[in-house]
This record gives structure tokens, C-alpha cells and sequence, in this order.
């Protein structure tokens, strides 16, 4: 049991379960997640790089442990806490809207808030496990996910045209 609570790879499962969850019981939120996916072979490539990269985090976190330093526990999880809360926001007011795009809440804050803050989040295990190698990790994931989200505001821009436009100004 002790091993399963100091275990950063379910700190990283807790980030993305929702997402999980949602594409699954979701029609709303499954539908417009598909709908920015490109049938292209380098979104694929794209996405299928991600994903690996996403399963090198996991597999680095299985076989790590937390630290036992306070400042790094105290500041890795206040991190991790920020993160993965606003992660669960932008899930939530984007499920929840009535609105085509949502552009309340966390979403005033970033575009892109699951992404954004799940990298926060992951920033936060970062810390509380002390290693640079997962952060390189963590980089790396983040630069392969602005490529996904590119393509994502391409979608959008072709949806939503100038409302949407306008909404990347502010």
C-alpha cells in the first residue's frame, strides 16, 4: 500500500483520468475531441510520439519515489495541487458549457487549459520526486503537445472563423 501512495505513476494516472472518462461517457466531449484529430500520417506521427513519450513519464514515475525532502514535497505538490485542479476545471467548463468554445474561467487564463495545467501538474511530480530527467521528459511532452495544439487552433479558426480569431487576441 505504501508503495502505491509514493508512487509518482498514479500521480500522473489522477492527471489524465478524467480525460479518459469523459472521451468514454461523453458524447459531447468524445465528438469534439475527435473532431480536431486529422486523418494526415504526421498528425498521427504526431500524437503516436506524444503518446510514447506520455508512456516514458509513467514508466519513469513507476519506478520512482517520492522524496523525502519537505521543501520539495511542500513545493512539488502545491505545484501538482495547482495543476491538476485547473486541469479538472477546464475539463469540467468545457463539458459543461452551453457555449461552442468556452472562453470563462480557466479558459480566460489559457486556451488550452488541459494541456497547460496538465503540464503544471507534471512540473509538480517533477519536484517531488527531484529528478531532471523526468523534467526533460516533461519538455519534451509539452513542445510535442503545442504541435497538437496548433493543429487543434487550426480546426477551431476553421470552425468558429472571426469569433474564434477574436478570442486568441485577448
Amino acid at each position: 500500500m505504501q508503495f502505491i501512495l509514493k508512487n509518482p505513476a498514479i500521480l500522473v494516472i489522477l492527471i489524465y483520468l478524467p480525460q479518459l472518462i469523459l472521451m468514454f461517457t461523453s458524447k459531447r466531449f468524445s465528438k469534439n475531441f475527435n473532431n480536431t484529430i486529422s486523418n494526415s500520417k504526421k498528425d498521427y506521427l504526431l500524437e503516436i510520439l506524444t503518446g510514447l513519450i506520455l508512456a516514458g513519464i509513467l514508466i519513469y514515475g513507476y519506478f520512482s519515489f517520492l522524496t523525502n525532502e519537505k521543501v520539495y514535497l511542500v513545493l512539488g505538490g502545491g505545484i501538482y495541487l495547482f495543476g491538476i485542479v485547473l486541469t479538472y476545471l477546464g475539463y469540467f467548463q468545457f463539458l459543461f458549457s452551453e457555449k461552442y468554445f468556452v472562453q470563462e474561467g480557466v479558459f480566460r487564463i489559457s486556451r488550452n487549459p488541459t494541456y497547460f495545467f496538465t503540464s503544471v501538474a507534471m512540473m509538480g511530480i517533477c519536484v517531488l520526486i527531484n529528478s531532471f530527467i523526468l523534467f526533460l521528459f516533461v519538455v519534451l511532452h509539452f513542445v510535442f503537445t503545442h504541435f497538437i495544439i496548433l493543429k487543434e487552433e487550426k480546426y477551431l479558426e476553421r470552425k468558429f472563423g472571426k469569433q474564434y480569431l477574436n478570442y486568441k487576441k485577448m
